[in-house]
């Protein structure tokens, strides 16, 4: 899975991507290390080959503050297909496994740093 987020003038967009064999469930949106929203996919489109989803967000809705960054995270289901299983952790804090997939976008930093 592939997360990018891009700035076009004052709106931020993140797409999601990736192959069918991984599921992408939600986009959190993070601004200087604090989320900010979380917006959920729907299984059908979070499933399909390609683009999985494409959310915008605008900086005045955000009350952007100069020098913030912002950076996107997708989640998904773990992979339990035979030919790429999600190995458990080495040191699990939990006796119940449940894998999951993300990807995590580079940071946009909307004055140009």
């Amino acid at each position: 899975m592939l997360a990018d987020l891009t700035l076009g003038g004052k709106i931020l967009k993140a797409t999601i991507s990736g192959p069918d064999w991984v599921t992408a469930e939600s986009i959190t949106l993070f601004a200087d290390g604090a989320e900010v929203e979380t917006v959920e996919i729907s299984k059908p489109v979070g499933s399909q080959a390609g683009i999985k989803a494409t959310t915008l967000w605008s900086l005045q809705d955000l009350n952007h503050k100069p020098g913030s960054f912002y950076v996107a995270v997708a989640r998904g289901l773990g992979i339990t297909e035979p030919w790429w299983m999600m190995m458990p952790p080495y040191q699990p804090d939990s006796p119940v496994y449940e894998p999951y997939v993300f990807a995590v976008s580079a940071a946009v930093f909307p004055e140009g740093r």
